[in-house]
């Protein structure tokens, strides 16, 4: 059985493109820390779900520069932020309790480093959890209803940059096996597939449970509802978390 590279931040869409995969392939969840305040947990939630998979693993790949393009947005990392360590290339990168600042374009970058790891590791593809809607404005794509939808163009001409870079020695292809579901029915999926959303972490935040209040928790909230299912990782209504004093 051959190896898939799948690129995630231990969200909903990165796991059921990995579950899809794992029917086919070993799995090998690569996780790109680039400064993002979330980083530790998303490793956490990937680190968590791949047990949950047939042979899977989890690779971390860390990209300073990114950090430090980040340093003159207005919510960059304090000085004093701390430092995660947790990457396998690279320094260390300073993360912060604040939201990312939007970091337009980042798509070209992570399919890279999925190039470059589906090499490392013989692998034929790298799969995406690229879906018709809501996914992050960082990733520098337009959203779907906000026509001309190019995403598919976009990845045709990812994967023919790729090719001529690669052949005739090497072949890795580009996969989005998502990209035509909303984020409700990859969440109805998910549950068909038996997915273990409540490892999955979606918030852009550091800390115990999701914040609730940033872009990715509301669409996440959205697409449960919209699924008519209860979100297994919400955070415990305020009254639930904070026992009544007496």
């Amino acid at each position: 059985m051959s190896a898939a590279v799948v690129l995630s931040g231990g969200g909903i869409k990165g796991a059921v493109a990995a579950a899809r995969t794992a029917k086919e392939h070993e799995t090998i969840f690569v996780h790109i820390n680039y400064g993002q305040p979330s980083a530790n947990r998303e490793i956490a939630a990937l680190d968590a779900l791949a047990p949950t998979l047939p042979k899977s693993r989890v690779v971390r790949i860390a990209l300073p520069y990114l950090s430090q393009l980040r340093a003159a947005a207005p919510d960059a990392p304090a000085p004093n932020a701390p430092r995660d360590t947790r990457g396998i290339v690279g320094t260390s990168i300073s993360t912060s309790s604040v939201p990312p600042a939007v970091m337009r374009g980042l798509m070209p970058v992570f399919l890279s480093v999925g190039v470059q790891s589906a090499l490392r590791f013989n692998s034929p593809k790298v799969v995406i959890g690229l879906t018709n809607t809501d996914d992050a404005a960082h990733l520098g794509l337009p959203v779907a209803d906000s026509p001309p939808d190019t995403r598919r163009e976009f990845l045709h001409a990812f994967n023919i940059m790729t090719e001529v870079l690669l052949r005739p020695r090497f072949a890795v292809q580009i996969e989005a096996p998502l990209i035509d579901l909303r984020y409700a029915e990859v969440i109805k999926l998910a549950q068909r597939w038996h997915v273990s959303l409540d490892k999955t972490w979606t918030c852009h935040r550091f800390g115990t449970h999701p914040c609730g209040v940033c872009d990715a928790c509301a669409a996440r909230t959205r697409a449960f509802g919209e699924a008519g299912l209860v979100d297994p990782a919400a955070a415990p209504p305020a009254s639930a978390a904070t026992p009544a004093a007496h």
